[in-house]
């Protein structure tokens, strides 16, 4: 039996879903409504499971003064956009969604929210990054290089750990060709060739993404950590690497013990430290349970 080497993985630090959680700077009049949205991403996602599950928590620490409502978005980037433009109290992001829209770059480029922006409040789970390829190819990818320019689904565009993987790639100078795909194909796209490699991530080390758990079980899959040179140069770049166990995520081996880029989640709730703390508490019993 070949020998189980770590797995390497890039983290993010997200400050709203896949990151974090961050709550809009809406006027007085408007913050006072009974309604509390929380916008996030898709239902097959980490953050929607966590914000559906804390809902009922924070309508009775609330008093049942508010109702709680989840509204998924096809994008964690759709969702903070959401969020500003006032169809939701709370957003979902991370670290590197808020830079990029303090920077105004990417999909903030020329971005002026109507209702308000988002206020980073506190940072709820991090997240690991990493790439995994259709196990019987798997000795084509020794490194990241050899994913540059080539067909990959680095999980859906607008998604954190999508813009993790694109930061890590502007650090190493490699190409982002990215083809988008609906997760649900994932598995027929890895096997058929439309794509040769596709990310995935953890949370807190442990819980593998929803959507990734099906893939798994249909297919054998590698993961595939960045070469020596690739994690200093990393490193050199701002970026943080994680090392994961995959018993903690994988229902079987996969290759490696994975390494990747560092994710953490954020939540807000200004004005309430007792309900951020029994959050903080409840995410923390959802991400050991997942």
């Amino acid at each position: 039996m070949p020998r189980t080497r770590s797995l390497t993985v890039v983290t993010l630090i997200a400050s709203a879903l896949a990151g974090g959680i961050v709550v809009s700077s809406l006027q007085p009049a408007q913050a006072q409504r009974k309604s509390i949205r929380w916008a996030v991403a898709s239902v097959d996602t980490y953050g929607y499971k966590v914000a559906a599950s804390v809902t009922k928590i924070i309508e009775e620490a609330l008093g049942g003064e508010y109702a709680v409502t989840v509204n998924p978005y096809p994008s964690t980037t759709a969702a903070m956009k959401a969020t500003m433009e006032g169809d939701g109290e709370i957003g979902y992001t991370a670290d590197i969604g808020m830079t990029e829209y303090a920077t105004g770059d990417g999909a903030f480029r020329n971005y002026k929210p109507s209702k308000g922006t988002l206020v980073h409040t506190w940072y709820a789970y991090p997240m690991e990054t990493f790439i995994a390829v259709h196990a019987p190819k798997a000795t084509q990818f020794k490194c990241w290089k050899d994913f540059s320019g080539k067909p990959v689904f680095y999980s859906p565009a607008g998604f954190m750990n999508w813009l993790n993987l694109r930061r890590a790639y502007k650090v190493l100078g490699y190409d982002f060709r990215h083809v988008q795909i609906d997760p649900k194909t994932q598995a027929d796209a890895l096997q058929g060739g439309t794509i040769v490699g596709a990310v995935a991530y953890t949370t807190s080390g442990a819980s593998l993404v929803p959507y990734w758990k099906e893939t798994e079980i249909r297919m054998d899959v590698t993961v595939v950590n960045p070469c020596p040179d690739e994690v200093t140069k990393l490193k050199a770049g701002g970026l943080s690497i994680a090392t994961v166990d995959p018993k903690n995520a994988f229902s079987k081996a996969v290759g490696v013990q994975h390494r990747g880029l560092d994710v953490t989640v954020t939540a807000p709730l200004d004005g309430h430290p007792a309900l951020l703390q029994i959050l903080l508490d409840r995410i923390a019993a959802v991400a050991i349970k997942a």
